[in-house]
């Protein structure tokens, strides 16, 4: 059984840590647009890096996480996250005109 993790335990390095592992995914082309699809990644960050369950506490902190990150520096992943789907919207026009 794993650890759980509760919100008021919630250091800023793990924010960080977890924000890398979505910046990871952005890089590697992933779209991520809606509040919920960063929230799900988010989630699987925080599985990924502290290896514990999420009480629901620490859900909804992350959903607070990405909700100030988006709307206070929406560069962070927001912009990257549109950037792929453009990027990719854009792609599959032009393969369908070939």
């Amino acid at each position: 059984m794993s650890p759980t993790y509760v919100a008021s335990e919630f250091p800023d390095d793990l924010k960080d840590q977890i924000l890398s592992v979505i910046g990871a995914r952005l890089h590697t082309g992933e779209v991520l647009l809606s509040e919920s699809q960063f929230v799900a990644a988010m989630e699987e960050g925080f599985r990924t890096v502290s290896r514990a369950t999420l009480d629901d506490g620490t859900k909804q902190k992350l959903a607070e996480i990405v909700r100030k990150v988006n709307g206070d520096s929406p560069e962070v992943v927001l912009v990257p996250g549109l950037e792929n789907w453009i990027t990719k919207s854009c792609w599959s026009v032009c393969a369908s005109r070939d």
